[in-house]
């Protein structure tokens, strides 16, 4: 069964390069919206492989569109809960990340 669905709210769109997809399914359910995965849909995705995976600017776009996200759509009284749970979760990154490049060596 093929059912297509746009959005009829243009006032969405925001990131132009990753992340897009989180920011507008987030403000999509905070406007009332319910948000479903289906797993036997098929998505379309024009572009992709924009910049490498190691690309240093594609890291930035990634970080930077995330924070975005949260500042935009997290409710005010849940954003500092937020905004240090997430910098805990990257300090671990961070750390796991350096042991594992010691074992390499």
């Amino acid at each position: 069964h093929n059912t297509r669905f746009t959005f009829p709210n243009r006032n969405l769109k925001n990131h132009d390069l990753y992340q897009e997809e989180i920011d507008f399914c987030w403000r999509t359910k905070n406007i009332g919206y319910d948000v479903k995965y289906v797993g036997l849909s098929t998505v379309y995705h024009l572009g992709g492989g924009t910049l490498k995976e190691t690309n240093p600017h594609k890291t930035f776009l990634n970080f930077r569109n995330s924070l975005l996200n949260i500042v935009k759509n997290v409710p005010r009284n849940w954003f500092l809960f937020v905004i240090f749970s997430r910098r805990m979760r990257y300090a671990s990154y961070i750390q796991a990340m350096s042991i594992t490049n010691k074992n390499i060596d």
